[in-house]
């Protein structure tokens, strides 16, 4: 109801937050609001898939998070490279938008080979 009363189409207004958190470089606020909002979540970071593997972690799927890092590690267009602080535990961007290191490409891979690998243990437990 609040939604109609406002003019807001069903998602937009968490589209907006998505993207304000998205360019504030505020990534470990952005995936948590993915517990609440795992599928508008999921269709904004198509756009983002720098971000995209570790939600579709989140969501358990592991063999879709094997494919966006195995894209992310070929490709040629280079979005903003994501770890995680270890001391704090906080998501950050590791260096600016520009060219991927080949070691950071080979991290990708091998990440891309553990998350495919997950993906087939959970396959094989059913």
């Amino acid at each position: 109801m609040q939604h109609e009363s406002m003019g807001l189409k069903e998602g937009r207004f968490s589209n907006f937050v998505f993207e304000q958190c998205y360019k504030n470089r505020q990534y470990s606020k952005l995936l948590r609001l993915g517990e609440e909002f795992k599928e508008e979540l999921l269709l904004f970071l198509q756009n983002h898939k720098d971000l995209l593997w570790l939600h579709e972690l989140y969501m358990r799927q592991f063999t879709l998070a094997s494919s966006t890092l195995h894209w992310l590690a070929l490709s040629k267009e280079a979005g903003a490279q994501v770890t995680v602080d270890s001391i704090q535990g906080h998501l950050k961007p590791s260096c600016k938008v520009g060219k991927m290191t080949l070691g950071y490409r080979k991290r990708l891979l091998n990440l891309a080979k553990l998350s495919a690998l997950a993906g087939m243990s959970i396959y094989h437990a059913y």
